[in-house]
Order: structure tokens, then C-alpha cells, then sequence
């Protein structure tokens, strides 16, 4: 198994990285703010008037964690992604590769077919050349019978 290589920040997993970042620097505020105003939340009297602001400072506490959880989800995301082009990318490098082979051993096929008919057409001329010289020496051996047979 191949192992994803670094890539440098796309825009895409900036993004999310800055969504992460800026929702930190929310959490941290707000945590910053709770700790200013820990005082006042302690003094009842002024509970009816800070309740609201309580459960505004929650909603956006549970909204910067959401956003964060988001970025990480785009981030992890965005690296899954990254990480099948890159192996799709290496399959297509491997089936170039083969294709470029196959290509290689069909020339070389058909020179050696071309080899093949050479010989064929070579080995069908020599037949022929011995079949000539067959005839002619049939046909010696037949004059040379009959000469013989004159002679005698």
C-alpha cells in the first residue's frame, strides 16, 4: 500500500483550516468573556438581565464547536479526496506503463511474424529447388536406363 505524499495547501484545505482557526479564536474569546464576567454572573440581582446573554454566549459556544467539528470533517475530507486522486493517479502512471509494454511486444510480435513468413517463403523456394533437382535426376536416372538397355 502507498502511503499519501504531503501536498501542499490547496485552497479548499486552507479554507478549512482558516474556518478551524477562526473558530478556535471564537472559543477562546467567548472562554475569555465568561472569565471577565464570572463576577457579574455571581450577583443574583443581576441574573435577569444577564440570562439572555448567557444563552446567547452558549448558542455561540455550540456554534463554534459545530463550525470546528466542520472544518475538521471538510479537512479529513478533503485529504481522503486528495489521497484517491493521488492513487488513481499512480493506477493510470501503472496502466500507461503497460500499455507502453503491450505496445513494445506487439511490434515486436509482428516482426517476428514477419520473420516467420520470410523463412516460410525461403524454406517454400528450396522445396521447390529440390523437387527440380529431383525431376532431373529422375529424369538422368530414366535416360540412363534406357541408354542402358540400348547397349545391351
Amino acid at each position: 500500500a502507498t502511503t499519501a505524499k504531503p501536498l501542499p495547501a490547496s485552497p479548499a484545505r486552507a479554507a478549512s483550516t482558516a474556518a478551524f482557526n477562526a473558530s478556535k479564536l471564537v472559543w477562546n474569546a467567548i472562554d475569555s468573556i465568561v472569565l471577565m464576567m464570572r463576577p457579574i454572573f455571581s450577583d443574583d440581582s443581576l441574573m435577569p438581565f444577564i440570562a439572555p446573554a448567557i444563552s446567547l454566549t452558549e448558542e455561540v459556544r455550540n456554534l463554534a464547536g459545530r463550525s470546528a467539528q466542520a472544518a475538521r470533517d471538510t479537512t479529513e475530507l478533503i485529504e481522503d479526496t486528495v489521497g484517491r486522486v493521488q492513487n488513481g493517479a499512480s493506477i493510470a502512471d501503472k496502466l500507461g506503463t503497460s500499455f507502453k509494454e503491450i505496445e513494445v511486444d506487439s511490434v515486436e510480435i509482428s516482426r517476428l511474424v514477419s520473420d516467420i513468413a520470410a523463412a516460410t517463403d525461403t524454406q517454400a523456394e528450396h522445396i521447390e529447388k529440390i523437387e527440380s533437382s529431383m525431376k532431373d535426376f529422375e529424369q538422368s536416372t530414366t535416360q540412363n536406363s534406357s541408354s542402358a538397355e540400348q547397349l545391351y
